[in-house]
């Protein structure tokens, strides 16, 4: 496998039949498994391994007749990723340097115009905490473009079946649903942060729509500075639950619209909400709507 693959990547791996294509041109790997060695292209621990029905290389039609080969794409097909990094976020605050181990040269040095996955699944973990990340990608897609004179990725994904295990000090203010039904999301990421173009979040009983930007570098993040437009909503007892408040005997549904900013840094000490809440009581057919700019810890609302 390693003829057909760029020598500095840092990967090995085994397939069972390999199939040149034509339109588009590039290589076909049957039944792939890629394994990722002690030094690679992220400096990633051993242990991080991907196997999958097929893994395309594609390249562009016209590149037939230059004398420079440059993949074009990497998919991934009926995946599985198992992803394993050096230091969770939750042990971040206790090192020296808040940074991951590559910079974003290192990120384009990788000889692929775009890396994409279809139908697969991912399991993310970390060699220093228990925290867990899975989920199944429908389609996730990472590609590099410029806007203006700043290199970047541009990022589409629809996800569905989120499960997480996160460590208590990261959800100490608030309770994440057991599972996110579905997540879809537009951006584009560069040094500067991302640009959220649009992002689409289900769980059991909450509904989220949001857009904005969010300012760092989160490769080696300081502060996360987000200013996002949202539109949200969800049944009271289970927002009350996800912000620890398990006891308060309240029913019906809850919607916001308006502007969330905070450092994602320190999220609980900086978060400001400025727009329009609406709760409206399960036995009550109308709710009144409550304009309301939190000072900067936050507002207690009450009910009458």
């Amino acid at each position: 496998m390693a003829r057909y693959l760029p020598q500095d990547l840092g990967i090995e791996g085994d397939f069972q039949e390999l199939a040149i294509k034509f339109f588009p041109p590039g290589i076909a790997l049957k039944k792939p498994k890629v394994t990722v060695r002690e030094r690679n292209i992220a400096n990633l621990p051993t242990g991080s391994e991907i196997t999958a029905e097929e893994i395309h290389f594609n390249f562009r039609p016209l590149q037939m007749f230059s004398g420079t080969i440059r993949i074009h794409e990497v998919l991934v097909v009926q995946g599985e990723v198992k992803l394993v990094l050096n230091q969770s976020p939750s042990q971040k605050k206790n090192a020296k340097k808040t940074r991951l181990p590559f910079t974003w040269d290192d990120l384009f040095k990788f000889q692929a115009d775009a890396v994409a996955v279809k139908d697969t699944r991912f399991d993310l973990g970390f060699t220093d905490s228990p925290m867990k990340l899975q989920f199944v990608a429908d389609s996730l897609r990472l590609e590099q473009e410029t806007r203006g004179k700043s290199p970047g990725y541009g990022i589409s994904t629809e996800l569905h079946e989120i499960h997480g295990t996160f460590p208590r000090q990261l959800t100490r203010d608030i309770t994440l649903p057991a599972e996110i039904e579905r997540l879809r999301a537009n951006a584009h990421l560069d040094a500067a942060g991302l640009q959220l173009e649009s992002l689409v979040l289900l769980a059991q009983g909450i509904a989220v729509d949001a857009s904005g930007l969010l300012k760092g570098n989160l490769l080696s993040p300081k502060d996360l500075l987000i200013d996002a437009s949202v539109n949200a909503s969800a049944d009271i007892p289970l927002a009350l639950q996800l912000l620890n408040r398990k006891n308060d005997p309240v029913s019906g549904t809850v919607s916001f619209s308006g502007k969330v900013r905070a450092n994602l840094m320190r999220f609980a000490e900086t978060a400001r909400a400025e727009g329009v809440l609406n709760a409206k009581d399960s036995s009550s057919r109308s709710g009144a709507p409550t304009r309301f700019a939190p000072k900067r810890r936050g507002a207690r609302m009450s009910s009458r």
